[in-house]
C-alpha cells in the first residue's frame, strides 16, 4: 500500500470526542511513518468542535451551514493531497485497532473497507437493513458483508469520478460500494470491532433509508438498469397474464390486461433504450 495517505473526518458537534479521535489517529500514523495529513471537516458544527481542531495541527475545512455526511467527505476528499485516503467517523467509534488492520493490509484493491462484525442494529433499524443489503446484493451480484461502514481505505481517483453520484447524507458510504462493485472495482472487506456510540446519532431511520434505497435504485439505473426495469417489466406482464385470465374465466378486465401487458412493453423497452446509452456513455 502506498505509504502517503490522507485522513478524512467529518465532525458535526463532535466536541466530547474530535480530540482524542485525532490524538490517536497521529499517534497510529506515527507508528508507520506514513507522510500524512489529517482532514477534518467540521460541518457546521455548533457546540465547541470548530474551537477543538483550530487546536489541533490539522487540515481544517468549514463548512456552514450543516450540509450532511455526504458533503462533507466529498469537501475532504477533494481537500486531501494524497492517492490513498481514509475515511472514518469523529465520534470514536472506530478504533484504532480497527484503523491498523486496514492500514496493514497489503492486499491490491480499490477500497478496503471495515465491516463491522459487532454491530447490533435496534430492532426499529433491522428490518430495513435486511432489505437494504438484500437489495444491494441483488443489484451488485456481491455478498456485501457492510453496506454503510464509515471506516474504509480507498484509491482517491476512485471515489472522485462518482462525485455526480454521490448524495450529501449518510447513504455515501453505501453508495460508493454500490458504484465501484457495479463498475467492476475491487472492493475488498476486513472484519473489526465497533465501539457502540456514546452520543446521540445523527442517522434518521426511516428518512435516511428511504434516501438509501432512492440512492441504490438511481446508481443502478446508472451502471446496470436491466436490473431495476427487467423485473418489473415481468411484474407488470404477469399481472397482464392474470387480468387476462381471470377475463377468460370470470369476464371482465379486458382492459386492464392490455394496459398492463403494454406498460411491462413500455418498461422493458425504457430499460433496453437505458442500457444501450449507458454503453454509449462509458
Amino acid at each position: 500500500m502506498d505509504k502517503n495517505i490522507s485522513v478524512v473526518i467529518p465532525a458535526y458537534n463532535e466536541e466530547k470526542t474530535i480530540s482524542k479521535v485525532i490524538s490517536d489517529i497521529k499517534a497510529l500514523l506515527g507508528q508507520y511513518g506514513f507522510e500524512s495529513e489529517i482532514v477534518v471537516v467540521d460541518d457546521g458544527s455548533t457546540d465547541d468542535t470548530s474551537r477543538i481542531i483550530k487546536k489541533l495541527d490539522v487540515v481544517i475545512v468549514t463548512i456552514s451551514p450543516n450540509r450532511g455526511y455526504g458533503r462533507a467527505i466529498k469537501r475532504g476528499i477533494e481537500k486531501a493531497r494524497y492517492e490513498m485516503v481514509m475515511i472514518t467517523d469523529g465520534d470514536g467509534t472506530y478504533t484504532t485497532e480497527s484503523m491498523k488492520e486496514l492500514l496493514e493490509s497489503r492486499l491490491d484493491y480499490d477500497m478496503l473497507v471495515g465491516a463491522r462484525r459487532n454491530i447490533d442494529p435496534s430492532l426499529i433499524k433491522k428490518p430495513a437493513k435486511w432489505f437494504v443489503n438484500k437489495l444491494a446484493g441483488y443489484i451488485t451480484g456481491v455478498k456485501i458483508p457492510d453496506l454503510n461502514s464509515g471506516l474504509r481505505i480507498f484509491k482517491r481517483e476512485k471515489a472522485v469520478r462518482f462525485f455526480k453520484l454521490l448524495p450529501d447524507g449518510f447513504s455515501l458510504t453505501s453508495t460508493l460500494t454500490i458504484a465501484m462493485l457495479n463498475d467492476g472495482d475491487k472492493v475488498q472487506y476486513a472484519e473489526i470491532e465497533y465501539r457502540k456510540r456514546k452520543t446521540k446519532s445523527k442517522f434518521h431511520p426511516i428518512s435516511d433509508t428511504i434516501n438509501l434505497i432512492s440512492f441504490i435504485f438511481q446508481t443502478t439505473i446508472y451502471f446496470n438498469p436491466l436490473k431495476v426495469f427487467v423485473p418489473l417489466s415481468i411484474v407488470l406482464f404477469i399481472f397482464g397474464i392474470s387480468a387476462l385470465l381471470y377475463r377468460i374465466f370470470y369476464g371482465g378486465f379486458g382492459v386492464v390486461s392490455v394496459i398492463f401487458f403494454l406498460a411491462a412493453l413500455q418498461i422493458l423497452s425504457i430499460g433496453l433504450i437505458a442500457d444501450l446509452i449507458g454503453k454509449q456513455l462509458k
